[in-house]
């Protein structure tokens, strides 16, 4: 706030009710963020560019959150291309906060120790990279291979051992995964009924249970 309150020269007092939980792995602080300089910016002409700097010096994942479309992030995550998605206005999401609180560097540095001879070749996806980055539309079937690849899933599950007993539960009720670094799990449904039915049963074993619609 205090960036935008020295551009603007107007003091802000922020209230935020907390919905997303600590350690979900949902970007809750970085949407909050986000969110609240893209509106401010609106409200007091901040140009896109600015709005981004400042958004960026506050975390590598914010910049993502000015957009409202599907975004494929790189770099840092500071780099941000809108992209469509096939079937996406047909989605619903089911989540599952299992009320595990991630701690996002404690797995990063996690994947750094399982994977620090992969990093070695990562040149050699460069290809898939550029391939993807070049993308204006997704198909679902992409879409979806690519959910099923996380590769923080792994060095989560390995940190987190309850997550792995977790996963196999939900594998009962559909595809199930990770959001990002945990410790949320999700799966998609392409109608509300069977979404919501689900949730109604995975409420029985689980507190915190959410039906999504893409925004």
């Amino acid at each position: 706030m205090n960036l935008i309150s020295h551009i603007t020269g107007k003091s802000f007092r922020v209230v935020v009710r907390k919905r997303i939980p600590p350690g979900a792995g949902l970007g809750g602080a970085s949407s909050d963020s986000g969110v609240l300089i893209k509106e401010l910016s609106k409200k007091y002409a901040i140009d896109e560019r600015k709005s981004r700097e400042i958004a960026e010096s506050i975390g590598s994942d914010v910049p993502l959150f000015l957009s409202e479309r599907p975004v494929l992030i790189y770099g840092r995550g500071e780099k941000v291309k809108e992209i469509k998605i096939e079937r996406r206005n047909e989605f619903f999401y089911v989540l599952v906060w299992p009320e595990i609180i991630s701690e996002t560097k404690k797995v990063y540095d996690q994947f750094d120790k399982i994977h620090s001879k992969d990093l070695l070749d990562i040149s050699k996806k460069r290809d898939l990279v550029d391939h993807i980055l070049n993308l204006k539309e997704i198909s679902f079937d992409f879409f979806s291979g690519i959910l099923g690849k996380n590769d923080l899933e792994e060095p989560f599950l390995s940190l987190y051992k309850d997550g792995e007993k977790i996963k196999k539960f939900l594998s009962q009720f559909g595809n199930f995964y990770l959001t990002g670094s945990g410790s949320t799990f999700f799966s998609i449904f392409f109608d509300e009924k069977t979404a919501k039915d689900t949730a109604e049963k995975l409420k029985k074993y689980f507190k915190f249970v959410f039906v999504c619609k893409p925004y």
